[in-house]
């Protein structure tokens, strides 16, 4: 909002400098972004929040300003002498939509010469940045921004059987508008009507055909209140905003809707001549409603931090228009005017006594800092986070609604199906994701087409799992793609693991219709399989249209978080070499290398440090059903040099036990 200096002056006495004026606004909240010179006068443009609507005017900044200098407001002249008939045998007005307008008033101007307005009008608007039209005109401009109550004229004699219908509009009616554009309104929108089509949208814009022109004689002057609601949404719809839609839709004071209207006769009679109607057409059907607080004064410096004395306590509400109900030596209590919707409690009051009574009396004091951690957990993702992208993965964040088909649905955490939501985002995406797979594999797809053919990504968020007449369970989720193959993506596992420290960790065969036969595997630690992982089978590459094959991981963070070990225990590394022996056993085709491993472990073999797989073959010279299985093994002592004939002992001792359990022949 723009204001004039000089114009400010006329309703409240200061003797501040502009400059001073604007850092005094700034302290009490009306924060100045710019000052001005505009002829003989000062523009100075303020930042009004949008809980301030009494602040959208020369007015409620003059109210402001007097309370900081301990003066009252002068109130601009109000008082009109009409002439002639009533206003009602002029003109009437109907409302079928109360809700939308809950109050409307209408007077009759007749015999005006509309023209040029005076110097003093011109100077006014031009200093706070609206250009001079008519005196007509520019009297409801001017008369909007003294009080902020937006006001329009209609030409009279335009008007179907000269009155007014506030109404909804009916579907598909068009205006042409003051700007020369033309709106199509919905039936949601409220129109000023005649007794044909509207003539004006209501709390937005007026029409072209009924403005007030130089050959104008009558006028017609509205003054209403509006619903804020109905006129934003009208304003948003139509991509329509103006000086009246903007303070309609943030509130307007509802006691200024008749005496705006008569400030604004009185003007135009005095500019452009005429004979006002008596007693105004005033529909009203809206009971103005008054609020209430009360004050401790004892809160006053436990919550600003100093004492303020309980006579400026009173000054400064009552200044502001909040009028005095009761008052003691401990306590007060006010009317809240419509207009300080800001204000309902008492925190609200203390806010407007420290605001005016200085900010910068508050007392500086030290605050000790102290280092903040996040959540374990918390930190824990952010730890995921940073080894996906060491190990080379960029990160996405993709949508939690998913299509309602085959692919979004697929889930590995549960059998049920997927969540859908009352108020998706887009009628395409009615489901809440159950999986980050299928959203992971469009975007690998569009990056294929975008060229990036060796681009691995993976995204650390939510999945959202059915509860029967529950909320869903939030799972949180690490799943990653990898262009490749199940054992890259095994390796990729594998590290993951290591790096948190997960200990026990084991791979069981898995069957699933989202992974290629005999390449795939859950994850399973404490006997329950926390993670799925696999190549990515051909026939749901197509239907994503992905040509090139990938592998993909999906892991149960909040399991996985329970297996993590923040502790880290050393021992010393031995001084003593290592002993290296490879070998291959036989065994039966379903035998994995897991269960083979565990096994080896289980024989409780001396100074066995490391098991490390290396080959798998099948083939003829296996015989049917049989497979062979190379891996090294390592041994090492911490006291001694192991020898050469203490590790085939070993060996011999780990291919028995094979043998034994399961079935295993050492390869020759």
């Amino acid at each position: 909002m723009n204001l004039s200096y000089n114009w400010l002056k006329e309703y409240v006495d200061f003797e501040l400098s502009p400059e001073a004026l604007a850092e005094k606004l700034t302290f009490i909240g009306l924060e100045v972004e710019r000052v001005s010179p505009v002829g003989d006068d000062w523009s100075i443009e303020l930042e009004i929040t949008s809980n301030r609507p009494d602040c959208l005017s020369i007015l409620g900044i003059a109210r402001e300003v007097a309370v900081s200098n301990r003066t009252e407001v002068s109130l601009p002249e109000y008082s009109v002498t009409p002439t002639g008939e009533e206003t009602s045998k002029f003109t009437s007005v109907e409302i079928p939509d109360p809700d939308l307008c809950p109050r409307y008033t209408a007077q009759v101007i007749r015999g005006v010469e509309v023209g040029e307005s005076p110097d003093w009008l011109k100077n006014r608007l031009e200093a706070i940045g609206i250009r001079p039209v008519n005196n007509v005109v520019d009297v409801t401009n001017y008369v909007t921004m003294e009080l902020g109550q937006p006001l329009h004229a209609f030409d009279y004699d335009n008007l179907a059987q000269n009155r007014i219908v506030v109404r909804r509009s009916k579907g598909g009616e068009s205006i042409t508008a003051i700007n020369g554009k033309s709106y199509v309104l919905s039936d949601e929108m409220l129109a000023i009507c005649d007794a044909n089509e509207p003539v004006a949208i209501a709390g937005v814009m007026g029409g072209l055909f009924s403005e007030v022109k130089n050959r104008t004689k009558n006028i017609l002057l509205e003054s209403a209140y509006f619903n804020p609601v109905s006129v934003r949404k009208t304003s948003r719809s139509l991509l329509l905003e103006s000086a009246a839609s903007y303070r309609f839709e943030r509130g307007v004071d509802p006691e200024f809707v008749l005496p705006a209207s008569l400030r604004a006769a009185r003007l135009i009679l005095e500019v452009a001549g005429g004979e006002l109607a008596p007693n105004p057409v005033d529909v009203n059907c809206q009971k103005i409603q008054y609020g209430s607080a009360s004050l401790r004064f004892s809160r006053i410096p436990r919550i600003i931090g100093y004492e303020v004395e309980p006579e400026r306590v009173s000054e400064i509400l009552s200044l502001l228009g909040l009028e005095i109900k009761e008052k003691n030596k401990e306590s007060l209590s006010v009317n809240i005017p419509p207009r300080r919707s800001d204000i309902s409690r008492e925190i609200d009051l203390v806010e407007e006594v420290l605001r005016h009574e200085g900010i910068e009396k508050i007392q500086t004091t030290d605050v000790k800092v102290s280092d903040v951690r996040h959540d374990p957990k918390q930190e824990f993702l952010i730890r995921l986070r940073n080894l996906m992208q060491g190990f080379g993965f960029f990160e996405l964040l993709t949508d939690s609604f998913v299509a309602d088909n085959e692919m979004s649905a697929t889930c590995f955490f549960e059998a049920k199906n997927s969540l859908k939501v009352m108020n998706s985002v887009t009628a395409e995406k009615p489901s809440l994701r159950r999986s980050l797979l299928p959203n992971m594999l469009e975007a690998y797809r569009s990056g294929l087409n975008a060229g990036e053919h060796e681009v691995g990504m993976f995204e650390a968020s939510v999945v959202y799992l059915p509860r029967e007449e529950k909320l869903p369970t939030e799972k949180h989720a690490l799943t990653f793609l990898c262009p490749g193959c199940y054992m890259e993506a095994k390796g990729i596992i594998e590290a993951l693991l290591d790096a948190v420290r997960a200990k026990d960790i084991s791979f069981d065969k898995f069957e699933h219709t989202f992974f290629a036969s005999d390449q795939a595997a859950t994850i399973i630690a404490e006997g329950k399989n926390f993670g799925y992982l696999g190549t990515v089978s051909r026939e749901v590459l197509e239907k994503f249209d992905i040509d090139k094959e990938c592998a993909a991981c999906e892991l149960d963070i909040d399991f996985l978080y329970s297996l993590s070990r923040d502790r880290i225990s050393f021992k010393p590394i031995s001084r003593y070499p290592k002993v290296l022996r490879d070998m291959a056993v036989v065994v039966n085709e379903d035998v994995l290398w897991e269960h083979l491993k565990k096994n080896i472990q289980s024989s409780e073999i001396p100074y066995l440090n490391k098991i490390a797989f290396f080959d798998m073959y099948k083939g003829k010279q296996m015989g049917d059903g049989k497979k062979s299985i190379a891996f090294s093994l390592e041994f090492q002592s911490p006291e001694r040099t192991l020898t050469g004939e203490e590790a085939d002992n070993y060996v011999s001792k780990i291919v028995e036990h094979l043998s034994s359990n399961l079935g295993a022949v050492l390869r020759k």
